[in-house]
């Protein structure tokens, strides 16, 4: 039986020592490939194009300083909410021509490029979709009571002009003393 145990230990402690050095060989890093990892091991970010404030040489810079900073894509993304109206309105031939010229710069840079399909989050909605059923803002109020009854603070957390209760909720909390 004794010897039986010590064969089993044999054979286990060789089996370790062989998967030690298999791992050992497997967890060797190329620093070389740490320091550049490939396009697709690199992070891609947001390239938010800002109401129509962009131009062909500011496109060049924003790829040319992710290049710099390592990235290896990014997604071109119109939003405009709250933001000055640019020159370059959406989708017109002056547009198009800064997506093509930034697919180009993209090309240069060895970087990927990818757009969102719609202007801001329009995609979501249209005029085929009415008030009632398109997107909302949730928005809320809040009312503080003292211990009496009488209302202390009240702040009203709401701009727009329609408003839809989805729901009555009421906290309270007791303070003792």
């Amino acid at each position: 039986m004794r010897s039986e145990i010590c064969e089993m230990n044999k054979w286990g402690i060789l089996l370790l020592c062989c998967l030690g050095c298999v791992f050992k060989a497997t967890s060797q890093v190329d620093v070389n490939l740490f320091r550049n990892p490939p396009m697709q091991a690199r992070p891609n970010t947001y390239w938010e194009w800002m109401n129509g404030n962009i131009s062909k040489e500011g496109i060049t810079a924003d790829l040319e300083y992710m290049k710099r900073a390592n990235y290896g894509a990014a997604m071109i993304f119109e939003a405009g909410v709250g933001i000055p109206r640019g020159e370059v309105d959406y989708n017109s031939s002056q547009w198009t021509e800064c997506v093509l010229h930034a697919m180009k710069e993209a090309e240069r840079l060895d970087m990927k490029l990818f757009m969102h399909n719609s202007p801001g989050y329009s995609g979501t909605g249209g005029p085929w979709i009415t008030v009632d059923n398109s997107m909302k803002q949730l928005v809320w109020s809040e009312a503080f009571v003292s211990a009496t009854g009488k209302k202390v603070v009240e702040k009203i957390c709401s701009v727009l002009s329609q408003k839809w209760d989805i729901t009555g909720m009421r906290m309270c909390w007791r303070i003792r003393h």
